[in-house]
C-alpha cells in the first residue's frame, strides 16, 4: 500500500526521502523532500535533504541555492557544510568547493566521521 503524503508528519517527510535516497529511489524521495519543503521552507534540515537530493538528481546550481540559505539558518550543521561543497563542486564551482572543505577539515577533529570524506573529497579536486 502507498504511503499518503498528506497522513505523515513534517519530520517523517523527511525521513522518508532520506530512506528512499539511500534505497536509490531518488525521483521518490525528491517528491518527499519536496512535500516536506512546501510546509517548512525555512527549516534548515528540510532544505538540506532537498538540496542534498538536487545533487544525487545532478541538479547542483539549484542545490547550491538551496545549501547556501540552510547554511545560514543553521552554520552550526557539518553536514550541511559538506553538502554545500559537495554540491560547489559538481556545479564547477572548484574555489567555493575548496573553501568550504578546508573550512570544515579545519573544524573537524581527526576521528569524525565527515573528516575522511572531507579529506577524500578534497584530495579528488583538480
Amino acid at each position: 500500500e502507498a504511503i499518503r503524503l498528506d497522513d505523515i508528519s513534517l519530520p517523517a517527510r523527511n525521513n522518508l526521502a532520506l530512506m528512499l535516497q539511500q534505497e536509490g529511489r531518488i525521483d521518490e524521495a525528491l517528491v518527499a523532500a519536496q512535500a516536506a519543503y512546501a510546509r517548512a521552507d525555512t527549516q534548515p534540515i528540510v532544505m538540506d535533504t532537498l538540496g542534498w537530493l538536487f545533487v544525487a538528481k545532478g541538479l547542483p546550481k539549484r542545490a547550491v541555492a538551496l545549501l547556501s540559505k540552510a547554511r545560514l539558518l543553521a552554520p552550526e550543521s557539518l553536514e550541511t557544510r559538506y553538502h554545500l561543497a559537495i554540491a560547489h563542486r559538481e556545479a564547477g564551482q572548484l574555489v567555493e568547493a575548496r573553501e568550504l572543505l578546508a573550512e570544515l577539515r579545519a573544524s573537524l577533529d581527526s576521528d569524525h566521521e565527515l573528516y575522511a570524506k572531507v579529506a577524500e573529497v578534497a584530495a579528488s579536486l583538480p
